[in-house]
């Protein structure tokens, strides 16, 4: 599976910065058809002032995209 995600972080206007990453991870499953969504509920746990993650997954067979928050930390794969 390849999940690539573009992670943005705190922005504030009046000319302060603002953080924005782009990650991509890849994973070796032994059962890629067990896999019914992704998390990130530690990811913003960890992180306290990331914002939203964009997340695009595809396994070779499926496909998903979404923007998850705090409050909706997942994504669900069908």
């Amino acid at each position: 599976a390849l999940i690539t995600a573009m992670i943005t972080g705190s922005r504030q206007t009046n000319g302060a910065a603002h953080s924005d990453a782009f990650v991509t991870w890849g994973f070796s499953c032994a059962s890629p058809d067990r896999l019914n969504g992704i998390d990130t509920a530690a990811l913003f746990d960890a992180f306290e002032r990331l914002e939203r993650v964009d997340v695009q997954f595809f396994d070779g067979t499926r496909a998903a995209s979404g923007t998850l928050t705090p409050t909706a930390s997942r994504l669900a794969i069908r």
